[in-house]
């Protein structure tokens, strides 16, 4: 009963950003109906089914603590994500928070990969202006060579 809570508040939370929820075992059990159209002639297959009722019930308690193959798309229905809830008890706030901590957690990244860049050109400009520098104390040096060489004859 909880996880159904769940799923319809992360249902809600996924439609609300543009985001639909698939739960493929219902669409796997749509096809089995299908296929017992197809097997009428089987006495044997029907008194099979009321037995796998009565297992259906059991398979139920089992459903709340997990929802298998869960397929989200985004708006464009492209598939995003294929994913497997085991135990998912998350309620709205939950996935919001969680969310919001990963756009958290990607600023932080993008702060310090522009910090990282700062430096390296912080860095470059140190070295460009040492070079500089350099030469032109070379220059200087060469200049005041050329002219003590130039005074001497």
């Amino acid at each position: 009963m909880f996880l159904r809570h769940t799923m319809d508040a992360l249902s809600s939370f996924l439609t609300k950003n543009n985001w639909l929820l698939v739960d493929d075992d219902e669409s796997n059990d749509n096809n089995d109906d299908n296929d017992d159209d197809d097997d009428d002639n089987d006495d044997d297959d029907d008194d099979d089914d009321d037995d796998d009722d009565d297992d259906d019930d059991d398979d139920d308690d089992d459903d709340d603590n997990n929802v298998e193959n869960v397929l989200f798309f985004n708006a464009e229905g492209k598939v995003h994500q294929i994913l497997n809830f085991y135990f998912l008890f998350l309620t709205h706030d939950e996935l919001c928070d969680e969310r919001i901590d990963v756009e958290e957690e990607e600023e932080e990244a993008k702060k310090k990969e522009r910090k990282k860049k700062k430096k390296k050109k912080k860095k470059k400009k140190k070295k460009k202006k040492k070079k500089k520098k350099k030469k032109k104390k070379e220059k200087k040096k060469k200049k005041k060579k050329n002219s003590l060489l130039a005074i001497k004859p």
